[in-house]
């Protein structure tokens, strides 16, 4: 009688292992998310995470990313010329959503956006411009890089250890991302502030 208890719990606990493997879920932000196995992708290196391909463009917006801030405020009833000098450096570069690592996505975007677009800028320290202040106002000079807002569509694939390869059920992999996407292209801009 013991050994036939025994031997339950154990078919119960194999049967619990089984169903864990054909249908796991992963933590999403609403809770689990059901996942499906595939044969992995090619393009999908062996080690654990997840792994991405952008596919499609759904939107690239121009956007003006800040390296540093200067402002010249005038308190005279003339107008006067200011100097803005950039004397901070920062780095901007491509990085999509949060732990998803996207094969190729600079190429991708060079290619499907713009070719001004680089992985990776790094502003310069030193740059001036000059501009007039008109009287009893501000001017504000923001240095940094051209850059795009990229929206796209890309196949997400989960490598586990256990197993192989995985996709999200509700849509198969195929999931909207985001990136920043930098220019080579470096400048100020002057406005009213």
């Amino acid at each position: 009688m013991f050994v036939r208890r025994v031997a339950v719990v154990a078919g119960l606990a194999v049967a619990t292992v089984v169903m864990s493997v054909i249908s796991p879920a992963v933590a999403g932000a609403g809770g689990a998310v059901r996942v499906v196995e595939i044969p992995c992708p090619g393009w999908v290196p062996g080690g654990v995470g997840v792994w991405g391909q952008a596919e499609s463009v759904i939107s690239a917006n121009s956007t003006f990313m800040v390296a540093d801030s200067r402002v010249v405020v005038n308190d005279l009833d003339t107008p006067v010329t200011a100097t803005f000098t950039a004397q901070e450096s920062r780095t901007f570069s491509i990085g999509a959503t949060s732990g998803v690592s996207f094969t190729n996505l600079f190429g991708f975007l060079n290619i499907n956006v713009s070719s001004t677009i680089t992985s990776s800028t790094t502003t310069s320290i030193g740059v001036s411009t000059t501009g007039t202040v008109p009287p009893h106002s501000r001017v504000v000079g923001d240095y940094g890089v051209e850059a795009y807002e990229v929206t796209f569509m890309g196949y997400e694939v989960i490598r586990r250890s256990i197993g192989g390869c995985w996709v999200r059920e509700d849509t198969m992999g195929h999931n909207v991302s985001y990136t920043p996407a930098p220019t080579y292209i470096q400048g100020w801009r002057l406005r009213q502030g």
